[in-house]
């Protein structure tokens, strides 16, 4: 005889997702869902499913799964996002194990799909996730970002995966990034975390090598390429603003100074711009007016309110992609990252402030090539992308030139 299990899940604002979720639901015996005030028809679509709609104001990731935890009848839990699907064969898995369970928590490699490709380097699969377990052996950690299950007890890792849709678009992407890394500031401030004033660039290098070479992000090509640029931005914005609020709050303490030497960053700068050349594009230059949204973007920098730039570089790099690209008539595949860092040169002084306005100014060119790239696909004018990242060798080089800029950051520790 089956255990029986509740579907826990919590959302905002979830409509476009909920109804393909909830469908690969029907299968438990509960489903309860806690809305967070939706301002969409969220609650509308969970009520086809189930009775059990709870509205409640958000209190954190964390708290607001342990509660929704608290709220199931039956002694296993299934925890899972508006935006994850269960597939059939997943689904066989959980009621076979359910009719005779040898652990408290099981495991299910998560498959990450962005823009219709399963990513599997980058750090993105498996992607373990503890989502199923008894109700009186996990909880929530309260992390704010990332929050993960602790089971007390034995846990096994299943075979078939939980699918993950977890952006609808670049603009969501870039989106939901800057939302996190405020949350991530949070758990710098909560913890009192040391950084140093050269972690965002060392974040930044960091990152990409190990997502795109260590983590074989090269091998899924151009969306490859994408999220470990990203994740290095990521990186890099995630320690910027904690530099800043901890600066802006008297906590000068928590931050080593070790970006002495200016020259080095400027230098880091001027490599970062070779990343491109492994295939010529940098031999076809985008003038600086071409990017009309980036003054206005900027200017928020130097009022040093990241958060606002990163949402009106979002909100403006869309205008300058859609102007792109109803005259484009070639892209390369490594243009996503070869035009970006053409804008790094117009900052060439060795200064602090140069290299921050340079990185924005990178940041707003990578998010209008990326969705000039999105649009060619949506408008079925992928054939104008000439492919190059196909060639293992065209990684390696991306890579050599990333590892070299990666040295004057050293060299900038080092005064």
């Amino acid at each position: 005889m089956l255990e029986q299990v509740s579907a826990v899940l919590i959302v905002k604002n979830a409509a476009a997702d909920l109804a393909r979720c909830l469908d690969s639901l029907r299968w438990v015996n509960e489903i309860v869902v806690v809305d967070a005030l939706s301002s969409d028809n969220t609650v509308e679509i969970a009520r086809r499913y189930t009775d059990k709609v709870i509205q409640r104001p958000w209190p954190g990731f964390a708290e607001q799964k342990n509660f929704a935890i608290s709220q199931a009848a039956h002694s296993w839990v299934l925890s899972i996002d508006a935006d994850e699907v269960l597939p059939p064969e997943t689904i066989a898995e959980i009621q076979s194990v359910l009719a005779s369970p040898q652990a408290l928590g099981y495991r299910f490699p998560r498959r990450n799909i962005f823009l219709g490709h399963w990513v599997k380097g980058c750090g993105w699969y498996p992607d373990w996730q503890l989502r199923l377990f008894r109700k009186d052996a996990g909880a929530f950690q309260a992390f704010h970002v990332h929050e993960s299950v602790a089971v007390n007890g034995p846990v096994v890792n299943l075979t078939n995966p939980i699918l993950h849709y977890s952006y609808t678009s670049i603009s969501h992407y870039f989106g939901k990034s800057n939302h996190y890394t405020n949350l991530e500031v949070d758990d710098h401030l909560k913890n009192s975390t040391r950084i140093s004033d050269l972690s965002p660039f060392r974040g930044f290098c960091d990152r990409f090598i190990l997502a795109y070479k260590q983590q074989e992000g090269w091998r899924d090509q151009l969306v490859g390429l994408f999220v470990s640029t990203g994740q290095a931005l990521y990186e890099y914005y995630r320690y910027l603003k904690t530099l800043n609020y901890y600066e802006a709050t008297g906590r000068g303490h928590l931050i080593s100074r070790e970006g002495r030497n200016l020259t080095a960053l400027a230098q880091f700068r001027e490599a970062l711009t070779q990343l491109g050349g492994a295939n010529g594009s940098l031999a076809h230059r985008v003038p600086p007016q071409v990017y009309s949204g980036l003054p206005e973007s900027l200017t928020w920098i130097a009022r040093r309110d990241l958060n606002s730039f990163l949402g009106e570089a979002n909100r403006l790099s869309d205008r300058d992609a859609d102007r792109i690209v109803s005259s484009l008539t070639q892209f390369s595949d490594l243009d996503i990252l070869a035009k970006p860092v053409e804008v790094l040169r117009l900052y060439p002084e060795s200064t602090w402030n140069a290299a921050i306005q340079a990185m924005g100014a990178f940041t707003y060119a990578f998010m209008v090539w990326s969705k000039v790239w999105e649009r060619l696909v949506w408008h079925n004018k992928a054939g104008l992308i000439r492919q190059t990242l196909v060639q293992e060798s065209t990684a390696n080089e991306l890579i050599r030139k990333i590892q070299w800029a990666a040295r004057y950051v050293w060299f900038a520790q080092r005064g």
